[in-house]
């Protein structure tokens, strides 16, 4: 079995609470491709000697830099993907699913289940054989509202020449899956252009917001599911009450 690694470091300062992380990977052959920032490569190296830094535009946030290593690899190589990137700390009140999750909170919570122990990264990879696993309480329904969710999205997937099929999405864009479904991305006429956008974490209505959409759902689009990791149970118990 061999995983592909996605590692995109914009905040260097995180590398520490990563690389802990990242040596929770185990049982199986993987490769690690970093985007970002350079400098951050001597210490990653240090845990993955052979870890390969791909140089992309800085536009996108970490969606274009994924979308490239996608285009970058050779994916039949590879049976499942794991996408993760350090995140800004979120502002004191930011809520989703009512949840409310401040600070590092979103970060903690997208890694911790998929790269929490050792025995939840062989969870998470077990939960990604049904498609894509993320983290419960990042499994978010698509809005009737909004235009990410909507026009955008069906123009965007109609641009693409995706057949949209499903109905959620995994907010923050860290997730485990299977390789194949992706090998869509490699063909789709996308490049750094398509993601010039103004800069800053927290808005919405983006080309980037739009692929956070599309990521997920070209797994159900072909086939396959979303299986979300439940982490904190009473949370999610409250969060699918809210549905």
């Amino acid at each position: 079995m061999r995983l592909l690694v996605h590692f995109h470091v914009y905040y260097p300062e995180q590398l520490p609470y990563f690389l802990k992380r990242l040596r929770r990977i185990h049982g199986v052959d993987w490769d690690l491709y970093v985007t970002g920032r350079e400098e951050a490569m001597p210490a990653i190296r240090r845990l993955k000697p052979d870890a390969r830094f791909l140089r992309v535009e800085n536009v996108g946030y970490d969606i274009w830099p994924f979308i490239a290593v996608l285009k970058a690899v050779n994916l039949a190589e590879y049976d499942y993907i794991l996408k993760l990137h350090t995140k800004n700390k979120a502002p004191k009140f930011i809520q989703l699913n009512g949840i409310y999750l401040p600070r590092y909170r979103w970060r903690n919570l997208l890694v911790t289940a998929l790269l929490g122990s050792k025995k939840r990264f062989s969870r998470a990879l077990e939960k990604a054989s049904q498609g894509l696993a993320c983290q419960d309480l990042l499994h978010k329904r698509l809005s009737r509202k909004a235009p990410t969710d909507n026009a955008m999205l069906r123009d965007e997937a109609a641009r693409i020449g995706l057949a949209l099929k499903g109905g959620s999405f995994c907010a923050g864009t860290m997730f485990i899956a299977r390789a194949e479904p992706f090998r869509f991305l490699q063909d789709a006429p996308l490049d750094a252009a398509h993601f010039q956008s103004v800069a800053g974490t927290h808005l919405s209505g983006t080309p980037a917001h739009v692929y956070e959409r599309i990521l997920s759902l070209v797994v159900t689009s072909a086939g396959y599911r979303i299986a979300p990791i439940v982490t904190h149970p009473l949370a999610s118990a409250w969060k699918h009450l809210l549905v």
